[in-house]
């Protein structure tokens, strides 16, 4: 048996990952799309149970419920969760920055360092706490070590209904 670690477009998400990488496209076909899908591809593969990633069908009626709960600002976005049932109580991280998502290069580093926050127990719990203590100074310490790669751009963390950002 084959294990899928990437699938292609995806209206749910299967039980049993660490992390889900979900990748919200535009529904234009973009060149750079098929850049990122690609990356995003050879990425889920390689790390096993440990990360699901795909697209999510826009096509199909939960494409438009997903984005309401997750208020997507921009599409193309991408979210990082710990659950297969994304809800606006979920632990997401999103990234709906056009000028981060369309940049594969700077994508394909940054992705792995904001992986850890959804699987390395100890970081969660502290963006879990900051979140819901509503202490966005604390985010940009927690975020610190890798504050090179993520530049300027706005990384909006949620827990339990509570939203705050990076910026």
């Amino acid at each position: 048996m084959t294990l899928r670690t990437y699938s292609g477009p995806v209206t749910e998400l299967p039980a049993g990952y660490s992390a889900y990488c979900i990748y919200i496209p535009t529904g234009m076909s973009e060149d750079f799309e098929k850049d990122i899908l690609a990356k995003l591809q050879v990425w889920g593969d390689s790390m096993g149970k440990n990360l699901f990633v795909a697209p999510w069908n826009i096509g199909d009626p939960t494409y438009s419920e997903i984005t309401k709960k997750i208020d997507f600002m921009h599409k193309p976005a991408l979210i990082l969760t710990d659950t297969d049932e994304i809800n606006e109580k979920s632990f997401i991280l999103k990234l709906d920055d056009p000028l981060l998502v369309t940049d594969v290069a700077r994508l394909t580093k940054l992705l792995p360092m904001l992986l850890d926050f959804i699987i390395r127990g100890e970081h969660k719990k502290a963006v879990k706490e900051a979140i819901e203590a509503k202490q966005s100074a604390r985010i940009k310490a927690i975020l610190e070590p890798i504050k090179s790669a993520i530049g300027k751009t706005k990384i909006t963390f949620s827990w339990n209904g509570a939203t705050i950002s990076s910026q």
